[in-house]
């Protein structure tokens, strides 16, 4: 630890990464973005995944957004965290009118569910967002997706539900 502060005030005095917060939470800001580009691609895609996924934990204990949580986990290889903040970011954006930013996070969430039970119920709600804001093809194509899961699980209710949608 002592070494990394040295190097850290080294690198403050040179003004590559200056002090932005002082103790007792000490942070540095990279002064220019190319300097930040070259640091982060020089680490292996492991070592970033696993960093993005330690600094999630530690913003989970802190009550950092959920949008924030996404980003991180989002960059790590935890699929289940994934799939709980992209869900959590998509409704949190849906109820502040962030129609595109939800349909992004429904996007990166889909493909990492893991039942047909779960990516019906999202292929309603992502539906339901399309019609919201006037891409009647594309919520058509969401129901259609769904309709068709419910009937590959034989589920009445939920067929039910899916030519409703379709009406």
């Amino acid at each position: 630890m002592p070494q990394i502060q040295a190097d850290l005030n080294e690198l403050a005095t040179l003004d590559i990464t200056p002090l932005d917060t002082p103790e007792p939470e000490l942070a540095y800001l990279f002064k220019h973005i190319v300097t930040h580009e070259v640091a982060y691609e020089s680490l292996s895609y492991a070592r970033r995944a696993s960093l993005h996924e330690q600094l999630a934990h530690y913003l989970e204990r802190i009550d950092a957004s959920v949008v924030t949580l996404a980003q991180h986990y989002g960059l790590s290889e935890n699929t289940a965290k994934q799939r709980e903040y992209f869900y959590k970011a998509a409704r949190t954006a849906r109820k502040s009118f962030a129609n595109q930013a939800a349909l992004e996070y429904y996007a990166r969430l889909l493909p990492l569910l893991e039942t047909e039970r779960e990516q019906l119920k999202m292929l309603h709600e992502r539906g339901e967002l399309y019609i919201l804001i006037g891409e009647w093809e594309k919520a058509e194509g969401d129901y259609r997706d769904a309709l068709g899961l419910a009937e590959a699980l034989s589920d009445p209710a939920e067929m039910l539900e899916g030519q409703l949608a379709m009406g």
